[in-house]
């Protein structure tokens, strides 16, 4: 018998103005004393600012940590999870896309767990990455999108950036699920045509990779072809009209399915080699894994070629998994998004360091469907190391 399983938000507000359900999304959850964590782009831009109304005019005081870094490091996690933890907050929102939503998730877990409990005398995040690491549930936790890619607001992950280590790990908890996902189309207007591009293919990346890893289920398959119908008829439009607010909203929908994909069956070696080459270079996690897309499946298709054909039916491609790979590199070329590790300052003395990185992200090599030696994954990298 194959058992699978899915946990998920207890409630998702789409739609435009969703925004305005925050403040009464906090009483339901018994909240009187709110963080709001976000970046300081998210601040500057002022889309922390609709939430904090909201969460003001439902009677609850609110205080604003926009320290969250891009990537966000171990030691930038465990500040913020300092501040939280003394500032006795009752409930978290995480606002702004994935290193947010990430850091407000961990924060909301790590801030209920006493002092010393791992061993340390101070909490340290570093304890808990891993799978179910994380001992129980945390503050109750609202999770406000901003873009469309990483599906944060609904999944049980949380990235983390290990510096001295030159790699990510992710936290991977039901814990991490947040109570409420809130999917206001309105806070992604106008978003840059580069962002736009970079996480709206994170987030078709969440899709195909549910969709072929050796994990896909029956409850993971709905959500990764729904996601893939979405994203494929509405990323062109993002991009060319920032403005086109059916796009918009089309977009936002699909990464949360993207999102609710991979926590039924997870990711795989695209994302794996893209947390080495994210870790060692700062490449934006999105832009990462559409530079390794293309190079990873065809690697991969001899694994997987009548479930990627299935992949292009969804997003209306006719013709068999070739027909796709072909979409794909035609549509990362429209995209812009950038072909050689070389832009990002790539050297030949690198390789053996990144191919020793992506090799431990088992977690998500060994859901691939054609089972990555380190031979393959080399081969990768050279293939996207130079122009």
């Amino acid at each position: 018998m194959n058992l699978h399983s899915h946990r998920s938000p207890a409630a998702i507000f789409s739609g435009p103005g969703s925004v305005q359900m925050a403040g009464d999304a906090l009483v339901e959850l018994g909240g009187k004393k709110a963080v709001l964590i976000c970046d300081h782009g998210i601040e500057k831009a002022g889309l922390n600012a609709p939430v904090v109304d909201s969460i003001r005019k439902a009677g609850l005081s609110v205080q604003v940590i926009p320290e969250v870094e891009a990537d966000p490091s171990a030691s930038s996690v465990n500040s913020i999870v300092a501040s939280v933890r003394k500032g006795n907050f009752d409930c978290v929102v995480g606002v702004g896309g994935g290193s947010s939503m990430d850091t407000a998730k961990l924060a909301s877990a790590l801030a209920v767990i006493p002092a010393g409990s791992s061993g340390n005398a101070e909490i340290d995040v570093r304890d808990y990455l891993g799978t179910n690491l994380i001992p129980g549930r945390g503050l109750p936790m609202v999770m406000v999108a901003t873009t469309s890619g990483t599906g944060s607001e609904v999944t049980p992950n949380a990235i983390v950036s290990l510096p001295d280590e030159v790699r990510k790990v992710g936290a991977v908890s039901r814990h991490l699920v947040p109570d409420i996902a809130i999917l206001d189309p309105d806070l992604t207007m106008g978003l840059p045509p580069a962002v736009t591009a970079a996480t709206g293919l994170d987030a078709l990346i969440h899709c195909l990779e549910s969709y072929i890893g050796k994990k896909a289920n029956v409850l993971s398959d709905g959500y990764a072809l729904q996601g893939l119908r979405l994203i494929a008829g509405s990323l062109r439009k993002a991009y060319h009209h920032p403005d086109d607010g059916e796009a918009r909203e089309m977009m936002l929908v699909g990464s949360c399915y993207g999102g609710m994909a991979l926590t039924a069956a997870g990711t795989a070696a695209v994302h794996a080699l893209a947390y080495a080459t994210g870790a060692k270079y700062h490449i934006p996690h999105g832009v990462a894994n559409s530079m390794l897309l293309v190079p990873v499946l065809e690697k991969s298709l001899s694994a997987c070629g009548e479930r990627l054909a299935h992949v292009g039916e969804a997003m209306g491609i006719t013709g068999d998994s070739h027909e796709v790979l072909a979409y794909l590199k035609s549509l990362t070329a429209e995209l812009k998004i950038p072909r050689s590790l070389a832009t990002f300052g790539y050297r030949d003395e690198d390789l053996d360091g990144l191919v020793a990185a992506a090799a431990k992200v088992t977690r998500l090599l060994d859901n691939n469907p054609k089972a990555f030696t380190n031979d393959d994954i080399r081969d990768v990298f050279v293939a996207i190391s130079h122009e």
